[in-house]
């Protein structure tokens, strides 16, 4: 080989181990939820025990728009536990407006992959929606909070385990994004 040929083969080969390596880099860098930022009209409230604040949103009193009220995360140290944390303060702030009954045993996992979240729930959190629009609201209480959260870009939803094509009355077979207009 003529020593062009060689001299190119060894840009590309450069080239090649220096985009696998930045590659790496991203990569590793999306799998993992950043530190939540205090929410700013928090902070003095924030004790040290305390990890940080995010926006839950559930409906309004009249059942016809999100609101978002402050919830404070207890324990940051690791992303599942604030994934379970924020999905029990999403559906404790359900049953407190009495949009799920009080007595009900909700299950719930998440699982991140990269920067999208499949929500596994169980069936009977959305067992009392009477229409598209209370259920519609029940999946954007939960779709425009973690998509809230840095590092979750999307939401896809498991119904007990398994993927559904539809609850009761909404498709629920994509990913969602938040919608902030809800």
């Amino acid at each position: 080989m003529s020593k062009k040929w060689l001299a190119l083969l060894g840009v590309l080969i450069v080239l090649a181990i220096g985009s696998g390596i930045l590659y790496g880099k991203v990569n590793k860098e999306t799998k993992v939820i950043n530190k939540i930022e205090v929410l700013p009209n928090r902070k003095d409230e924030i004790k040290d025990n305390i990890g940080a604040a995010v926006y839950i949103y559930t409906p309004n009193e009249k059942k016809f728009k999100l609101e978002k009220t402050t919830f404070d995360i207890k324990d940051t140290t690791t992303k599942e536990i604030i994934l379970g944390e924020v999905t029990k303060g999403i559906i404790d702030q359900l049953k407190l407006k009495k949009i799920l009954p009080g007595d009900g045993i909700y299950t719930s996992t998440a699982y991140l992959d990269d920067r999208d979240l499949y929500l596994d729930l169980s069936s009977n959190i959305f067992e009392n929606a009477k229409n598209p629009k209370e259920e519609m609201l029940i999946l954007y209480s939960f779709i425009n909070t973690f998509c809230n959260i840095e590092g979750i870009d999307r939401v896809k939803f498991l119904i007990d385990g398994k993927t559904a094509s539809k609850v009761n009355f909404i498709n629920i077979t994509g990913f969602y994004k938040a919608n902030m207009d809800i």
